[in-house]
């Protein structure tokens, strides 16, 4: 059956589909850690989040690169290419490459040659890139190669979004599809899909996109959440296992902790009345350039701060901050080990 028949299904199979994928998340996660954690009901006591918010939605920095002077084909590879990929990876820097080698060779990411791609030519891609030992070049390699292989399939990158009358997809046939491959589908929480989805709909084209889009939450969110103590362990399981980095985090526990975030996130949507787009890019920029993993900025002194400075004099959550005014072991909070396949 062809992908765009797929949006002709019967709202009973699509129903059916539904509740068997809301099943299979909950066996994916951990139920200990989905026990053992909490996060706060918003609002809570001295919240200023209706303030907060769409002061910080207003300052955050834009995108450093977009690809809107690429056509539509090379647009969505490009996003795809840093969604699949991005795990331990700078964000930055890793749209910085990719977009300086679609310069020198604009026909790279095109499915074709993406599902060939060499690992050489990923090395490459990352060969200036600090933390050598993250590049890992082999198990990207193999990642784009899947990538290249789904949109070569369906004839291109834009039949992932678009049936062959242009007309745009369902979003259940897009998650059908997307989902389908294990680059977004065995990622914990699906942070990559929903990542992707956030960044395409910044474009003209695939606006309607941002209707679907749900939270997409890493790493640094949680630490972030962890430390403003918006989620919060219920008992001495829980709070060692978040400060013994030694302990190794397997795909259930990130897959349960970034789900309990999400619905915080959600619940800060309804309250400020902000879509999940606006919310996850100013938790994305407050937990790379102010909560910082090697030194929390809470009085915005550093240069990457500096944004925020254009409408605060602190960390514009510090008033409430479980770790700034009463737990400071949170401060100190490291990446832990992660031994994941979802790169």
């Amino acid at each position: 059956m062809k992908y765009e028949q797929l949006s002709l299904f019967s709202e009973e199979k699509i129903e059916h589909e539904e509740k068997r994928e809301d099943r299979k998340k909950v066996s994916e996660i951990s139920q200990r850690i989905m026990e053992e954690f909490g996060f706060a009901q918003v609002p809570f006591w001295g919240c200023n989040y209706e303030v907060v918010y769409p002061v910080l939605k207003n300052i955050v920095p834009k995108e450093e690169i977009m690809f809107d002077a690429l056509d539509l084909e090379q647009i969505i590879a490009c996003e795809m290419i840093c969604a699949a990929i991005c795990h331990q990876m700078n964000w930055d820097y890793l749209r910085l490459a990719v977009n300086k080698e679609i310069q020198k060779d604009c026909l790279w990411v095109h499915a074709e040659c993406l599902r060939s791609i060499s690992e050489k030519t990923v090395e490459n891609l990352f060969k200036h890139y600090p933390k050598r030992e993250r590049v890992r070049a082999f198990e990207r390699t193999i990642m784009l190669r899947k990538v290249g292989n789904l949109a070569f399939s369906l004839g291109g990158f834009t039949h992932l979004f678009f049936s062959s009358d242009q007309k745009p997809l369902s979003m259940d046939t897009i998650k059908k599809i997307l989902l389908g491959c294990d680059v977004f589908g065995q990622d914990p929480g699906h942070k990559k899909f929903h990542l992707l989805m956030q960044k395409l709909s910044n474009y003209s084209q695939l606006s309607h996109l941002a209707t679907y889009c749900e939270p997409a939450v890493d790493y640094h969110l949680l630490r972030c959440f962890l430390r403003r103590g918006l989620l919060f362990p219920k008992s001495k399981f829980a709070s060692e296992y978040i400060l013994a980095t030694e302990i190794e985090r397997k795909e259930s526990t990130v897959g349960a902790l970034r789900y309990l975030c999400a619905s915080l996130m959600t619940e800060i949507c309804q309250y400020t009345d902000l879509d999940i787009n606006a919310i996850n890019i100013v938790e994305w920029h407050v937990a790379r350039s102010i909560c910082t993993q090697e030194k929390p900025d809470c009085l915005l002194k550093s240069s990457n701060s500096a944004w925020a400075r254009k409408g605060f004099e602190r960390c514009p959550f510090f008033e409430t901050c479980n770790a700034a005014n009463h737990n400071k072991a949170y401060l100190e909070l490291q990446e832990p080990k992660y031994t994941g396949t979802s790169y």
